[in-house]
């Protein structure tokens, strides 16, 4: 967004590029794995446009992105996302779903 941009460039993080649609990205998917890597899973959230162009921006910069999926499969898609907050793995986000139906 170009206020964040701006707040941004005022604390002097500088800015590389912008991604663009489709690309579809949230931070909650990216951990800095040390200086040059920057580990980036695919989701609901941070689809594959958004890898190929985060490549294609960070590379030049000599940084790498390592790709993971994280569910991307869509067989817990009909789950609701707070089932996802504070657990393990998929087992533990099928138990916190059934028990926040139970408690609707």
């Amino acid at each position: 967004p170009p206020l964040l941009a701006v707040q941004l460039e005022d604390l002097g993080v500088p800015i590389v590029g912008r991604l663009t649609a489709p690309a579809t990205a949230d931070g909650g998917d990216m951990l800095w794995l040390d200086e040059t890597t920057l580990a980036v899973g695919r989701t609901y959230r941070t689809n594959a446009a958004a890898h190929d162009q985060l490549r294609s921006i960070l590379e030049p910069a000599g940084v790498t992105v390592e790709s993971f999926d994280m569910l991307v499969s869509g067989e817990l898609d009909h789950l609701p996302e707070q089932a996802f907050f504070n657990v393990g793995g998929a087992e533990d986000a099928i138990r916190k779903a059934e028990e926040l139906e139970k408690n609707a």
